[in-house]
This record gives C-alpha cells, structure tokens and sequence, in this order.
C-alpha cells in the first residue's frame, strides 16, 4: 500500500524548531482541550496539497502547501492607553513568528528536511468578531514545497 504524507510529522517538526529557537509552539486551530495561556500561536493547514505540474508518481511527488500562523494575546485592557495593545501586540509576536521562517538558519533547516520555504504572507489583523472583546490575534501564511517520497510496488509488465 502507499502511504500518504505525513502531516503531523511535519507540524512536529517545525513546532519543536520554533518551541527550541522562540520558546513558543503552536497549536492546531480549533483543537479540543484546555485553553492555552496568553500569548500562544496557532497554524491551520490552508491547503494540504497545491499540484506544481508534472511530477514523478511512481516513487515521490512534489507539491506545496499552505499554512497559516495565528498569535494570540490577551484584549483586556486596564486603561484608556492600552486599549489597542491588544492589536498590536499580536501583530508584534505574529511578525516575531514570521521573522523566525526568514532567517537563514531556519531557511536552511527547512531545505535540509525536504520541506524549503517558497513564500511568507505579510502580517494581518486575524481578530475574529465574535472574540475580540477577550483576544486579539493577528497572523501570516507560509507556503512549502514538500516532495512525498514514495514507492509504487506494483508489477508492471515489461518486454
């Protein structure tokens, strides 16, 4: 049987890199459980699989993925002044995350482990409407290229 790329795998990967070089992980949007002390960072896969054209489907395909980042921090404001602290304090440590994927060591790391870095969104305001009045979130996208290594064992016949 040929077994499918493992995404899981690859978030645990980046979320050990990112918790070893910033202190922070990230975690699946919208996951079950208790809820994480401010600030935290989430990721949600975008779009699992991006077909870049041809490819080789009898052992590996290569294609892209996206991913968005969300940081997440607290909106309570105890005066006037740091009424808008909660905006840009999650763009602050969103644009923290998204330096973290620029720089050249992490660039580097990423191509090693056969997943390079194509492109990074610039940093968006990501507050949800309904939340807003308890957290602020602001965010970014991050696009890779993954080559699935893979072997088709079935038979052909040959002359």
């Amino acid at each position: 049987m040929i077994q499918a790329f493992d995404y899981n795998e690859l978030m645990a990967k980046i979320n050990d890199k990112m918790d070893e070089k910033m202190g922070y992980s990230a975690f699946p949007q919208g996951s079950q459980g208790e809820a994480e002390e401010y600030p935290f960072f989430t990721y949600e896969i975008i779009n699992a699989h991006m077909g870049i054209g041809a490819t080789d489907n009898v052992s590996g395909e290569v294609f892209e993925m996206l991913i968005e980042y969300d940081a997440h921090v607290s909106d309570v404001a105890s005066s006037d002044d740091d009424m808008f602290a909660g905006s840009t304090g999650a763009a602050t440590l969103a644009n923290n995350l998204r330096k973290f994927f620029t720089i050249s060591d992490i660039s580097n790391w990423a191509f090693l482990n056969g997943f390079p870095i194509i492109d990074i969104s610039d940093v968006t305001d990501t507050t949800n409407i309904i939340s807003m009045q308890v957290e602020r979130s602001a965010g970014f996208q991050v696009r890779l290229r993954i080559k699935d290594t893979f072997k088709d064992e079935k038979e052909y016949i040959t002359q």
